[in-house]
């Protein structure tokens, strides 16, 4: 597998055929010897798979040779950023009619692509929008091929409306087998890891793992070995100052300037349990934010309980259900330790604002959901509970640290 390596200095750790595509395509039309009179694409659409690396790919590598206007469309922006695009585009027609009446060429304009990043499709009014929005930007394009409408969506429901002002379709798949594979290898390689069966990791991960699925599968199993370490050793110095009181040694203990050894290798087999327990799926077998918020979930006090019993199939709420469907439902004590530690040792300022969020109910934004998407656990938890217990995760992985690097 050939790496792609951004701006940035970081790699992409699948390197698809079809990024390979969308680069050369771009790359042409950035190219200024390009002959506008052949027919171009201006409205692009990329079907894009849940934890793909799409939006670092396009950052790094399309952004870089373009002008940027990314909408706003969560809020009001969007129709300002428009009116924007329209008087922009009419002004750099009446530029190129004066550069053509001049006898000296002025600087050529840099070419811009209009970005917008997997609107919503949850309701008709929500799809009409993407619709008109479509349409109207054809409209302004027309006539000026410098410009380029990238539309990303992460949905297979695309109404037929827009599918017939598309230019070109580009389809991000899921990791294959091999490609698996070659992550595992390249994530495992990165720290310093090679006692585990990567062929191994890719069975256990089906096509339905994407690339972050993976790098999350990897860390929570690299945290839970550490964890697993850090028991045996605090183990180990119980035995040896027990042994050290039975012998009545004179010279003092020092335990405090030992140093954490690995004796519990890293194997699939933790993988395998993480996954089997359901600590981790893949983002695509989870509902996102607004199918729970969405959901009509009856308050059930102590004296309701009775009449509307959880778990005897009269209430089936889509939260519920799914939290069910992946074992979090039935969460004992050590797996929801586990959980919040990994939280903690991966995103605790986020998920730290986003449990203020829910708190306070205020409204999340796109990058909210999305990470709530890969934590969903803490949604069983009241969120100043969930706040607390995060809270002394952290706590806890800092002092795992602080104990290995000693």
């Amino acid at each position: 597998m050939t790496i792609i390596m951004n701006e940035s200095g970081t790699k992409l750790l699948c390197n698809l055929d079809v990024y390979t595509h969308i680069i050369s395509m771009f790359e042409m039309f950035s190219d200024e010897k390009y002959d506008k009179s052949d027919i171009i694409p201006q409205i692009i659409l990329v079907k894009d798979s849940l934890g793909s690396e799409f939006c670092e790919f396009i950052k790094d590598e399309i952004f870089n040779m373009f002008s940027v206007l990314e909408l706003n469309w969560d809020n009001s922006e969007y129709e300002k950023q428009l009116e924007y695009l329209s008087k922009s585009i009419n002004q750099l027609d009446s530029e190129e009619s004066e550069q053509k009446a001049s006898v000296s060429v002025g600087s050529v304009p840099q070419k811009q692509i209009i970005y917008l990043n997997n609107p919503d499709f949850d309701s008709v009014e929500e799809k009409l929008k993407v619709i008109h929005l479509v349409k109207r930007i054809r409209e302004m394009l027309k006539q000026n091929p410098d410009y380029f409408f990238l539309l990303r969506i992460i949905h297979n429901d695309i109404p037929q409306e827009i599918i017939e002002y598309l230019d070109i379709v580009f389809t991000i798949p899921y990791p294959t087998k091999i490609q698996r594979i070659e992550i595992f290898e390249r994530l495992l390689e990165n720290l310093a890891i090679h006692t585990v069966d990567i062929t191994y990791l890719s069975e256990l991960t089906e096509d339905s793992w994407n690339v972050n699925d993976l790098k999350r599968l990897v860390d929570i199993a690299f945290i839970q070995w550490k964890i697993l370490n850090y028991t045996e050793f605090k183990a180990q110095l119980e035995r040896e100052k027990d042994e050290e009181q039975v012998e009545q040694e004179t010279e003092p203990s020092s335990d405090s300037n030992r140093t954490l050894l690995t004796k519990i290798p890293l194997t699939g087999e933790i993988f395998a349990e993480l996954i089997k327990n359901n600590q981790i799926r893949p983002l695509s077998s989870y509902n996102s934010y607004k199918d729970f918020t969405n959901s009509k979930i009856p308050q059930v006090g102590k004296n309701d309980r009775e009449t509307h019993p959880l778990n005897d199939g009269s209430f089936q709420s889509n939260s519920v259900t799914s939290f069910k469907g992946l074992g979090l439902a039935e969460l004992d004590s050590f797996t929801s330790s586990q959980l919040y530690q990994y939280a903690a040792a991966t995103k605790f300022e986020e998920l730290t604002l986003i449990l203020e969020k829910i708190d306070q109910a205020r409204k999340l934004d796109d990058l909210d959901r999305t990470i709530l998407a890969d934590y969903a656990f803490i949604l069983k938890d009241a969120p100043n509970r969930a706040l607390l217990k995060l809270t002394n995760a952290k706590k806890t992985i800092d002092r795992i640290q602080k104990i290995a690097e000693r």
